[in-house]
């Protein structure tokens, strides 16, 4: 898949999940850094694990995966999909 880009992007902006209010989770290369900006504001993320956390919520409309410098974001989107492991009972 190819990366996202809109009108208002620089060349190393990567669109990594769309939310349903509009906004969108990006990475900026250069920076190395996580953002969720909607057309009006830019609000810095604590970095991939916050993006992922927001990408996999009830409120993402569609995730971009397999983007080139998203592989931790890819890795920890997956990780929250999956079931949590049920813990074993030894008191059997």
């Amino acid at each position: 898949m190819t990366a996202k880009k809109t009108a208002k992007d620089d060349s190393d902006r990567t669109v990594y999940a769309t939310m349903k209010d509009g906004s969108e989770i990006v990475r900026y290369e250069e920076e190395g850094h996580w953002y969720q900006e909607s057309e009006s504001e830019k609000r810095p993320l604590v970095g991939v694990r916050e993006a992922a956390e927001l990408a996999g919520s009830s409120e993402v409309k569609q995730v971009h995966s397999g983007l080139p410098g998203g592989e931790a974001f890819d890795r920890k989107v997956a990780a929250q999909a999956q079931p949590a492991e049920p813990e074993d009972d030894e008191s059997l």
